[in-house]
């Protein structure tokens, strides 16, 4: 009886959330949204959760943060800058960053190279979400150089939405377990009354 309410109440889960992110792949929040760098610094994403942000510049440092599992990958971290900002850099003046990118996407041979993120423009497009604590080292950053703004964006790098056939995928199989659990009930519990 437990199992039973659990299963319904994970396949009710799943189905609400593959409807929400259906919804906004379709109309919603998912639909990419092109900004440039300095609206980003003065007003921020508003409700986009996947952008393209133009402008953007790395400046070649980023954190390195493997994964607790050694078989897994791990993580590279880098603050996205203007142009102006690697400027300021070069003049050995530090900057403020409201944007971080991260991913677990990168060559496996840059990590011992030490190459993950080349220093120049970088056409950023992601999805806006944080990075676990566990391994969010963005505040590591040495503070000379890179002062974390207020309220920093974090982006991971080149990774999109679900596409929305999967979000109906997720929706048609979490109500067809819930049928089926019903069904296999009603006849046990029909063949329960014959006896």
């Amino acid at each position: 009886m437990i199992l039973r309410i659990i299963i319904i109440l994970g396949c009710v889960l799943f189905f609400i959330n593959g409807c929400s992110s259906l919804v906004s792949s379709l109309v919603g929040t998912h639909k990419l949204r092109t900004m440039s760098m300095e609206d980003v610094r003065q007003t921020g994403l508003g409700d986009a959760d996947f952008v393209a942000i133009t402008g953007t510049w790395s400046s070649g440092d980023y954190i390195y943060e493997p994964h607790r599992n050694a078989s897994w990958p791990g993580f590279v971290q880098w603050p996205v800058l203007e142009a102006s900002q690697i400027d300021s850099l070069e003049k050995g003046r530090s900057v403020t960053v409201s944007v971080y990118a991260w991913t677990k996407q990168y060559e496996k041979d840059c990590v011992e190279a030490r190459n993950c993120v080349q220093k120049g423009p970088v056409e950023l497009k992601g999805l806006v979400r944080p990075l676990n604590k566990k391994f969010n080292k963005m505040d590591t950053f040495p503070d000379q150089k890179y002062i974390m703004a207020e309220h920093p964006v974090f982006i991971e790098y080149n990774r999109q939405p679900l596409a929305w056939y999967w979000n109906l995928a997720i929706m048609t199989g979490a109500a067809a377990v819930v049928l089926l659990l019903e069904r296999w009930r009603v006849r046990k519990e029909g063949r329960a009354q014959k006896i």
